[in-house]
């Protein structure tokens, strides 16, 4: 966690959570913005521990990867204050469109060039608008979804959030997780990019 104030005075960020073989696999995923609980606990407890992060490794277990193996990190770094949900409970806001930018382009985008990943995934609708937001314009993210698109000519994947699993079965589940690991296997070898 640290503090940024690029967008918004005093907000609470997160950078990323890298595996201990993250650069050897190359491997980048990219959530929508940072869980609110992250400031009580830290990344990788959370993932373990919340139902998204679960579904997050289940994936990963599919892959027959860990999360030792990928870089995880988020489109947007910022907390931003909760909300009153429509659904009842508390949830945070979305970032604006201009928090997002400057997110991109002073952050996300640096960082995506630091690590230089040769395989990204991007997970759900808000990471979906930020890297690719004119076909988002045109495209949902469930017309895209398993579609590879280039971003800054790195393969990259378009996915669900790992929410969206929540209430699908396991062998739906695994039709969808069948999609990333296609994908990600690609790259274990020489000849390069080639889902069917």
């Amino acid at each position: 966690m640290y503090d940024c104030n690029l967008c918004s005075k005093n907000m609470r960020c997160f950078y990323e959570l890298k595996g201990s073989n993250a650069d050897n696999t190359k491997i980048l995923f990219i959530l929508n913005q940072p869980d609110e609980r992250i400031v009580d606990k830290d990344y990788f407890r959370l993932l373990i521990e919340t139902r998204t992060g679960k579904k997050l490794i289940e994936l990963l277990e599919y892959c027959d990867r860990t999360l030792d193996d990928v870089n995880v990190t988020n489109a947007f770094k910022g907390i931003v204050p909760k909300l009153d949900y429509h659904r009842g409970g508390e949830h945070s806001r979305y970032p604006t469109k201009q928090e997002s930018d400057v997110c991109l382009e002073q952050v996300l985008l640096p960082q995506i060039k630091k690590f230089q990943p040769k395989a990204i995934i991007s997970f759900g609708a808000i990471t979906y608008k930020t890297l690719f937001p004119e076909k988002s314009k045109t495209k949902s993210l469930e017309e895209s979804f398993g579609e590879v698109n280039l971003f800054l000519d790195i393969p990259t994947l378009i996915f669900y959030h790992p929410s969206a699993f929540w209430h699908h079965g396991l062998e739906k589940r695994q039709t969808y997780y069948a999609v990333a690991k296609v994908f990600l296997n690609s790259f274990d070898k020489p000849s390069g990019l080639s889902l069917f």
